[in-house]
């Protein structure tokens, strides 16, 4: 696939996943036919993940801190105090995660950005709101 049919994917997956529009509007948002946009929600599944989408960012970062804690209890529990190696690589592993979680604003929160603020703007001026959606579009395309 190429980069920018799979950037418009992502793009769609996450307009269906995250901000749960149908599929005519992500096929329009993202630029693609409806066509194409029916048989990405059935190859991926997205009907099934939008469903069970409920983790959030912070919640996946207290699971991942609480599984640091959890393995740090156990090490402290070995001779000597030690990490084995399969150890030290999960701790590695786990805050590598927990960095990225916390410090990167990916795609997916500027969406959720975007959504609520033009949820916002719609409540005084549909019009401008239609017109901040286009602007955002653009600029999450750019992201991509």
């Amino acid at each position: 696939m190429a980069v920018r049919k799979q950037l418009q994917r992502d793009h769609a997956e996450l307009l269906i996943i995250k901000e749960g529009l149908n599929q005519k509007e992500a096929a329009e948002r993202v630029g693609v036919t409806e066509k194409t946009m029916s048989r990405w929600v059935k190859e991926g599944k997205w009907d099934n993940q939008r469903r069970s989408f409920a983790a959030t960012r912070n919640s996946i970062i207290a699971n991942l801190q609480q599984q640091l804690e959890l393995l740090q209890t156990s090490i402290t529990k070995n001779d000597g105090g030690l990490a084995t190696p399969k150890e030290a690589d999960m701790l590695v592993k786990l805050a590598n995660a927990i960095k990225k979680l916390e410090s990167d604003a990916g795609v997916g929160e500027t969406i959720e950005v975007a959504m609520k603020f033009v949820r916002f703007v719609s409540q005084s001026d549909t019009a401008l709101a239609q017109n901040i959606t286009r602007h955002f579009d653009a600029y999450i395309q750019t992201m991509l």
